[in-house]
C-alpha cells in the first residue's frame, strides 16, 4: 500500500499496543515501525536499476526483518528514551516522521492533482506547524515525564507495526517477498490497489478523533478499534469483490469460447469497483477491463507476446528478472533502438492495451553491442501528457461509462486561427486533366513488403494500372476490385493502389477533400510517412533517402475510415513510444462520409498536430515534453494515398472508391 496507510496502520497498531500507557507516542512510534519497511526505496541511490527491482519489497518486508527489526528498534528507543539528549532525539524522530508524511502526501497530491502544487504545498504547511506547535508544548511549554514503557513493550510496538506492513503488501498486486531469505516467492492476493482511499480514510478519521483523546479514555481505544474494525472490514470485502469478479471474468471468456492457460485480475488504482483482467495462451494475452457499474458484456482485447522480439538471449539477468517479477505477463514492444517490456499485472489505462504507454509498468531495455540486455529505466503511471485527464477518465470507467468503440469521439470544435485562407499554397494536385494519375506529381508503390503481404494483414496486390487509380471529371478515384491478380509470384483476389506523393514538407497544413468508400472490410486512409522511411519499394527509398525504420520515422495518419465502423473517422499518430494499437488517436462521428464530400486536413507545427473535418477540430496531439519517442515529427513527410482490404471484407463486395477532388499542402 502506499506510504500514507502504511504510515496510519502503524499509528493504529502503536495505539492497540502501548496507547493507554505512553498515548499519542505509542501512535508517533507505531508510525515510524509502520514506514521502516518501505525505506527500501532508498536502494535506489546505490543499485542498478534491475538490483533495485529486485531490491524493493524485498527483505525489509518479510517476516525474518520484522522479528529482528522488532528486537532491533525496540531496544534502540528504550535506549534514547534513557538517553539525557532524548529531548533532541525526539525532536529529530519527529521532524523525520513529517518528513516522510510530506513524502506521502507528495505521491498522492502529484497524481490527484498532477499540474497544481498548491494542495501539496498546504497540506505540507500545516502538518509543519502542527508538529511546532506539538514540540514546543511537549518539550518547551510544560514537564517532560519518561514513557512508562518497558524494553520488552516497545520491541512488541515495533514488531506489530512492522509486520502489519507486509501483510497488508500481501493483498496488493505488488506483493511482498515475505519468506525471504528461504524463498524469493513473491506474496500478492491482488484483492486491493495499493491506493484505495476507502480503506486508509476511516482509519485515519479514527486515529485522529482518538489522538484529541486522554490515554485513560475508554472512548479513545473504542474510536481506534473502530477504525481498525472499519478498515479490516473492507479489506475482507474486497476479498470477496475480487471471487466475484473472477468467477465472472471466467465465465464470460469461456462462453466467448477463448481458450486460456491462466489469467490474473487485480482492480485499479483508488478503487474496488474497475478491474483488470489479464489472461494468456501460448502466443497472446487477452485484456479486459470490467466496472461493477458495466450493463454491457465484457470485451476481451487479444494482444501478441511479441516474446519472440527478444532473441538473442531470453536467459539473461534482465529478462530473467523482468519476468519473475511481472510473472511473466509481460509484452515486448519494439521503441527504435530500445525495447519496452509492458507489465500486464496492472492493467492498461484504456483496458484494451493501446499501445506501449497504455500499460501501468513499463521497463525500458537495451541491447548493448555485444547483444546483452540491459535495464536502463522502470517508467510507472501515465506518461507527461496523459496525467491530466488521467483522473477524470478513470472516474467515467469506474461508472461504466466508456469510450465508443475504444476511440476518442469528439463533438469537434470549430476553429478559425488554423484556417488555411491567407496561407501560401506550396503544392497541389487538383486532378483537373482526366487519364492516368500524373507520374510527376505521384509514385505508384506496389512491390510487395518481405513475406508476399502488406502489412496490417491486408490481402490485396496494389497495382500501377489505370483500373486501381485513374482521373476522371475532375476527380481522382482509387478503384479496389476484386479479382483474381498474380504479381510478384503471389496470387490475391482483390486489387487496388497505393500512391506516394514525390513532394515532401516540413510543417504546414494539408487538406484533402474526398468522398469515402463502404461496407466492411474496406480501409482508406490518408496519411503521411518521414521521407526517411527506409521501406523498400517506397518512392523515397528509390532515391535513396531510406535511413530509419518505422515507426522511428513517424506516422501521421490524417484520415483512416473502417467499413466495419461505418460513421467513424479517425486520426491518429504512430511513434516509437505509441504505435500500432496506437494511444494517440481521435476521431469523429461523420454519418454522410461515404455519400458526400469531406475535406480532412492536418496542421503541423514544431510544437503539435491538429486534426479537423471540414475544419472542425477532433483531435489534438501535443506532447509536453518532447523527444525522438514521441516526437519523431522533425524531418520532411510525404503523403500516402491507399485504399486497403482487410480480411473481414463481405463476400458481396465487387468494388468500391475513394473519390478526392484534390490534395494541398499550405505553407
Amino acid at each position: 500500500m502506499d506510504s500514507l496507510t502504511q504510515i496510519v496502520l502503524g499509528a493504529a497498531v502503536g495505539e492497540v499496543v502501548l496507547g493507554k500507557k505512553i498515548g499519542n507516542r505509542a501512535m508517533l512510534w507505531g508510525a515510524v515501525g509502520g514506514t521502516i519497511p518501505d525505506l527500501d526505496v532508498l536502494g535506489g541511490l546505490f543499485l542498478s536499476e534491475i538490483d533495485n527491482l529486485a531490491f524493493h519489497r524485498g527483505f525489509s518486508h518479510s517476516i525474518l526483518f520484522c522479528i529482528l527489526g522488532a528486537f532491533l528498534f525496540g531496544w534502540l528507543v528504550s535506549k534514547i528514551y534513557a538517553s539525557r539528549n532524548h529531548k533532541y532525539i525526539a525532536i529529530t524522530a519527529k521532524s523525520f516522521a513529517v518528513v516522510l508524511i510530506i513524502s506521502a502526501f507528495q505521491f498522492l497530491f502529484t497524481r490527484l492533482f498532477p499540474s497544481n502544487f498548491i494542495p501539496l504545498v498546504i497540506a505540507s504547511l500545516g502538518l509543519i506547524l502542527l508538529t511546532y506547535r506539538g514540540i514546543k508544548k511537549s518539550y518547551f511549554e510544560s514537564e517532560w515525564s519518561l514513557p512508562n514503557a518497558t524494553t520488552q513493550d516497545w520491541q512488541w510496538l515495533f514488531f506489530w507495526a512492522l509486520i502489519t506492513h507486509p501483510l497488508l503488501d500481501c493483498f496488493t498486486m505488488y506483493g511482498t517477498q515475505l519468506l525471504l531469505p528461504f524463498s524469493d516467492v513473491r506474496v500478492a492476493w491482488s484483492s486491493i490497489s495499493v491506493v484505495d482511499p476507502l480503506y486508509t480514510i476511516p482509519l485515519l478519521i479514527c486515529l485522529i478523533m482518538a489522538s484529541r483523546l486522554s490515554h485513560q479514555s475508554s472512548k479513545r481505544k473504542s474510536w481506534n478499534y473502530i477504525g481498525i474494525f472499519l478498515s479490516s472490514s473492507y479489506l475482507l470485502l474486497t476479498v470477496i469483490n475480487k471471487n466475484q469478479v473472477n468467477r465472472l471474468f471466467s465465465n464470460t471468456i469461456k462462453n466467448q469460447e477463448i481458450q486460456i492457460e491462466r489469467y490474473i485480475t487485480n482492480p485499479s488504482i483508488l478503487t474496488n469497483i474497475l478491474w483488470n483482467y489479464s489472461g494468456e495462451d501460448k502466443d497472446n494475452f487477452y485484456i479486459a477491463q470490467y466496472s461493477l457499474f458495466d450493463e454491457k458484456e465484457i470485451n476481451f482485447t487479444k494482444i501478441n507476446k511479441n516474446h519472440d522480439l527478444l532473441r538473442n538471449d531470453l536467459n539473461s539477468k534482465t529478462i530473467e528478472l523482468i519476468d519473475w517479477f511481472s510473472d511473466g505477463f509481460y509484452k515486448v514492444h519494439k521503441m527504435g533502438d530500445e525495447y519496452q517490456i509492458s507489465d500486464l499485472r496492472f492493467g492498461s489505462f484504456s483496458g484494451k492495451g493501446n499501445g506501449p504507454n497504455d500499460f501501468f509498468f513499463r521497463f525500458m531495455v537495451d541491447e548493448d553491442n555485444e547483444g546483452n540486455y540491459q535495464l536502463d529505466e522502470v517508467q510507472s503511471g501515465p506518461p507527461e501528457d496523459k496525467r491530466a485527464n488521467l483522473f477524470s477518465n478513470l472516474f467515467e470507467r469506474i461508472m461504466g461509462i466508456d469510450s465508443i468503440e475504444e476511440y476518442q469521439i469528439s463533438q469537434g470544435v470549430d476553429v478559425d486561427s488554423l484556417s488555411h485562407n491567407n496561407r501560401k499554397l506550396i503544392w497541389s494536385d487538383e486532378f483537373d486533366r482526366d487519364g492516368s494519375v500524373d507520374t510527376s506529381k505521384w509514385f505508384h508503390q506496389t512491390k510487395l513488403p518481405s513475406g508476399g503481404s502488406w502489412y496490417n494483414n491486408e490481402i490485396q496486390h496494389y497495382t500501377n494500372r489505370a483500373d486501381n487509380s485513374f482521373v476522371e471529371n475532375g476527380i481522382l478515384n482509387i478503384v479496389a476490385k476484386k479479382e483474381t491478380y498474380t504479381d510478384q509470384g503471389y496470387t490475391k483476389k482483390y486489387t487496388s493502389a497505393r500512391l506516394n506523393s514525390k513532394f515532401a514538407f516540413k510543417y504546414g497544413r494539408v487538406d484533402i477533400r474526398a468522398k469515402l468508400p463502404s461496407g466492411k472490410g474496406t480501409w482508406p486512409a490518408f496519411w503521411t510517412l518521414g521521407k526517411n522511411i527506409s521501406e523498400n519499394g517506397a518512392y523515397w527509398y528509390t532515391k535513396g533517402f531510406g535511413s530509419i525504420s518505422w515507426p522511428a520515422c513517424g506516422e501521421i495518419d490524417i484520415m483512416e475510415h473502417w467499413g466495419k465502423k461505418q460513421n467513424l473517422v479517425q486520426s491518429a499518430t504512430h511513434t516509437p513510444y505509441s504505435h500500432g494499437e496506437t494511444i494517440n488517436k481521435g476521431g469523429r462521428i461523420i454519418s454522410t462520409c461515404s455519400t458526400e464530400f469531406h475535406t480532412y486536413s492536418m496542421e503541423w507545427t514544431e510544437e503539435k498536430l491538429v486534426f479537423m473535418i471540414d475544419d472542425v477540430i477532433h483531435y489534438i496531439y501535443q506532447p509536453k515534453f518532447k523527444n525522438k519517442y514521441n516526437w519523431p515529427y522533425t524531418l520532411e513527410q510525404y503523403i500516402l494515398l491507399n485504399f486497403a482490404i482487410e480480411p473481414i471484407i463481405d463476400s458481396n463486395f465487387i468494388s468500391d472508391a475513394i473519390e478526392i477532388d484534390y490534395v494541398r499542402i499550405y505553407e
